[in-house]
């Protein structure tokens, strides 16, 4: 993507970080509908269907986001285990919400899926950012600037 084209707001290191976790996220959410559709159809409860999708969306987002969004300074193994861990939690916090929002909100299981991912989004994208990827610079540019 031509970030260069962006307005100057929109090419802030956050920013544009967030912009390819979206569109690798775009990718994710269209991988994980699809399947969990597939699931769905095959008779799969849609609980269980919406775990199985989402971890497949996990995988997917992990090998993208270290190879295009975030600059990991960590081990592969270190990084993995800290992604896995924040998406272990969006997972929870996703299921969550598609149970409430199929079960008690009455939404329908698909709808129901969207409101869950779209919750899980900002928190996971933040997670990644500043634990999971964080790089010396991050730390860094969130201290006072020194004087010389």
């Amino acid at each position: 993507m031509p970030f260069h084209l962006l307005p100057e707001r929109l090419r802030s290191p956050v920013a544009v970080q967030f912009i390819k976790y979206g569109l690798v996220g775009a990718l994710n959410t269209g991988l994980t509908i699809g399947l969990y559709a597939l699931l769905l159809a095959a008779g799969v409860w849609y609980v269980l269907a919406y775990v199985l999708a989402y971890a497949v969306g996990i995988v997917n987002g992990y090998l993208m986001n270290r190879a295009w969004t975030f600059v990991a300074e960590r081990t592969h193994f270190a990084t993995a285990v800290r992604y896995f861990a924040v998406q272990g939690g969006g997972l929870a916090l996703s299921t969550g919400v598609v149970y409430l929002a199929v079960d008690v909100g009455g939404l329908s299981k698909i709808l129901g899926q969207i409101v869950a991912i779209a919750a899980a989004v900002i928190t996971t994208f933040f997670a990644n950012r500043w634990w999971t990827f964080a790089a010396r610079h991050h730390r860094r540019s969130a201290e006072a600037p020194s004087v010389s």
